[in-house]
């Protein structure tokens, strides 16, 4: 993957299988991150490990999504 400074990231589902590794890439390129999953544990440890901000949501339901929105801007 190329370098990615001045990128940011949103990825939904971040700590299943396919989301961490995507989260592991995007921050070994520089990216900054906004990590959301509905696994609150497991998302603050992979906040932590990569260095990225993030919120503990569910993606089917449209409050959590906004509240989400309103943490990222």
């Amino acid at each position: 993957m190329t370098s990615l400074p001045r990128s940011r990231v949103l990825l939904t589902g971040a700590c299943g299988t396919i989301g961490r590794a995507m989260a592991l890439r995007f921050a070994a390129a520089g990216a900054q991150l906004f990590l959301m999953d509905r696994d609150a544990k497991a998302l603050h440890a992979l906040m932590e490990e990569v260095g990225a901000d993030g919120c503990a949501a569910d993606v089917t339901d449209t409050r959590q999504v906004a509240d989400a929105h309103q943490e990222m801007v």
